[in-house]
């Protein structure tokens, strides 16, 4: 092995000495939170106390995952050029299943999101649909908007 190579091992048999170390000394039984939950659970808005954790007690940190995609997305479209828009030859059955998959990802999201609120999950699931639904609209040559590039650059 080179040296670079051995270099870098170093680091990462800290880092799992240290995780190692951590997961064994890990409590066996804790207190967790759950008393708090059910005392709150009727000022949560939901039913569910997986989903009233998810919305109310962590609202902050779902904020920020949503604030990291939407610079995600904002760098994303900031490298869009007019050569990566290849225009897509038209396919009937590609066309066919896109106008029927894209609404049925829609309202399978919008389901999913409203179930949510009764049962564990929902807001990721029904993101991850309609992200599913909005790559399968670009992969089949529909244009989802013009990007930023458009709105800053004239």
């Amino acid at each position: 092995m080179s040296f670079i190579k051995w270099l870098t091992l170093i680091p990462i048999v800290l880092i799992a000495v240290g995780l190692g170390y951590t997961v064994l000394s890990l409590l066996e039984t804790s207190s967790g939170l759950q008393t708090a939950v059910e005392q709150n659970i009727d000022t949560s808005g939901v039913s569910n106390p997986v989903t009233a954790v998810l919305l109310n007690f962590r609202g902050y940190d779902t904020m920020l995952e949503m604030v990291v995609l939407l610079v995600a997305l904002i760098a994303v479209l900031s490298f869009e050029t007019p050569s990566t828009n290849k225009k897509v030859a038209p396919n009937t059955v590609l066309s066919i299943l896109t106008a029927i998959l894209v609404p049925l990802s829609i309202l399978v999201a919008s389901y999913l999101l409203w179930v949510g609120a009764y049962a564990p999950g929902g807001a990721f699931q029904a993101g991850s649909v309609l992200g599913a639904a909005g790559v399968l609209l670009l992969l089949s040559g529909h244009k989802l908007f013009y990007g930023f590039n458009h709105l800053f650059m004239r």
